[in-house]
């Protein structure tokens, strides 16, 4: 839980980067966790042989990037504090059902089979169904990569009503 707590900080965080068009922070970021974090857990992990002060060991050096790169890139911002209000709380949470809804219905499409499949299949079927359904879910994976760092830029450009671009 503690990590997904430091993860929605991480996100609010590269959400200023992007409105400040520096997007690029927030790979430097997830770089720096990628190849960090698992490195600490599989030193801890040969050293101590021991799971838990493994997984600790991957919170932990999560908080040292959070800290020091997250935080410290962040203090160079003005960061200006709105006050929210009813009609801004309305908008955020209707917005926010359409995304909560697909996004439901996506991994319910996905992962519903699966479990039908356990049911009456066998684990030879389950493979072969995991196969099968690889490629769209790898399409799907590749489709964020493609279209999530465009989508400041088509939204600065709706909002100037620059459609022609």
């Amino acid at each position: 839980m503690t990590y997904k707590c430091l993860d929605a900080f991480s996100e609010a965080i590269y959400g200023i980067f992007q409105r400040n068009n520096n997007l690029f922070q927030c790979g430097i970021s997830f770089f720096l966790k990628g190849l960090i974090c698992p490195v600490i857990f599989l030193i801890v992990d040969v050293f101590t042989k021991n799971l838990t002060l493994s997984v600790i060991s991957i919170l932990i050096s999560d908080i040292i990037i959070f800290i020091f790169y997250d935080i410290f890139k962040l203090s160079k911002y003005k960061i200006k504090v709105s006050k929210l209000t009813k009609n801004k709380f309305k908008f955020l949470l209707f917005g926010g059902i359409s995304i909560f809804i697909f996004s439901f219905l996506i991994q319910y499409v996905i992962n519903a089979q699966k479990y039908v499949i356990d049911f009456i299949g066998t684990n030879s079927e389950q493979t072969i169904f995991g196969v099968i359904l690889m490629p769209a879910t790898f399409m799907a994976i590749c489709a964020q990569f493609i279209i999530n760092p465009f989508l400041y830029n088509i939204n600065k450009t709706i909002k100037n009503n620059n459609f022609h671009q």
